[in-house]
């Protein structure tokens, strides 16, 4: 069978004991799991000595998590899944000094069926981005008590319809805050340059994700009342055609954005919602550049019919 593993790494500026301490208590996992923030409420149980817990949902699935052994420099757990698939994992942590700080690596060893060998590439980015978010927000949780993020699931309803100019563009998923912060600048001083009038929130529409690479496709865009002409070099007019959307809203700092996309994408699988593919899902700021991160709202949209 096709064996894989994940390895994802970064610094938390709090002492090893302090993080262990954390990973090491289940009832600590909830503010910081890439997943449990994709059904709030979800059925959690504890093991009273705090040696496993067990989770079962209608949207993340049904599973439990095993605390096999510890020391000082790492945590070792066996990671079961019982629906919507059934496998079993060797997942770990290890607490390495920095400095000051923590070293944390969140490891995973296992194998896929080999008829599901065409998979492992694409399952080995999904995870690694899970853990990359979980690491984000555990890095935020161990050195302030908190995370700024939290996913709301209003579903259904209303999207955007809206004529727009845009900045079309490819880059690394990582880079594209700075990215699009860039093109709303540019977007700006071509409207008013050529006198129309922004008529809504800015947009990030997205063409197409390579979740290997971990890039995308995208345009960065601004509603406007009427569509310029001619249009400056680099700029691109289009209209945005979702009447129907469902919606989750992310309410904190946009370096944990990806949690609602990933929460979405899981709805999708929970059919919460049937996915309209004639339109590409997008992202609205609903008060970019206003507020501090802990209140910025982005609400994230995948067409629905």
């Amino acid at each position: 069978m096709p064996s894989y593993e994940i390895v994802e790494t970064t610094r938390i500026d709090v002492a090893p004991a302090q993080v262990r301490a954390i990973v090491g208590d289940f009832r600590q996992w909830e503010p910081w799991s890439p997943w449990l923030s994709a059904e709030p409420g979800c059925s959690l149980t504890y093991e009273p000595d705090g040696s496993a817990y067990s989770w079962d949902g209608r949207i993340i699935g049904k599973g439990r998590m095993e605390k096999l052994s510890e020391s000082d420099r790492a945590i070792q757990y066996r990671l079961t899944f019982l629906s919507p698939w059934k496998s079993t994992s060797d997942v770990s942590f290890l607490f390495a000094p920095a400095g000051e700080g923590t070293e944390v690596s969140w490891t995973m060893k296992g194998s896929l069926p080999f008829f599901l060998f065409w998979m492992k590439k694409m399952m080995q980015a999904w995870i690694g981005s899970d853990y990359r978010r979980g690491l984000a927000k555990l890095k935020d949780y161990a050195e302030s008590g908190s995370v700024p993020s939290k996913q709301e699931f209003p579903g259904v309803g209303d999207g955007v319809v809206a004529s727009y100019i845009g900045i079309r563009g490819d880059a690394a998923i990582a880079d594209l805050g700075a990215r699009l912060a860039g093109h709303y600048d540019q977007l700006r001083a071509a409207a008013e340059a050529a006198g129309v009038s922004v008529n809504g929130d800015p947009l990030a529409i997205y063409h197409k994700f390579r979740v290997v690479e971990q890039t995308t496709e995208y345009t960065a865009a601004l509603p406007v009342d009427r569509v310029p002409s001619p249009l400056p070099a680099g700029i691109e007019s289009g209209r945005l055609d979702a009447p129907r959307t469902y919606r989750v809203v992310h309410t904190g700092a946009y370096r944990h954005l990806g949690g609602a996309w990933s929460a979405g994408m899981m709805h999708q699988r929970g059919k919460q919602f049937r996915p309209d593919k004639s339109a590409d899902p997008f992202e609205r700021y609903a008060n970019y550049g206003e507020e501090s991160e802990t209140e910025q709202v982005t609400e994230v949209h995948f067409p629905a019919k």
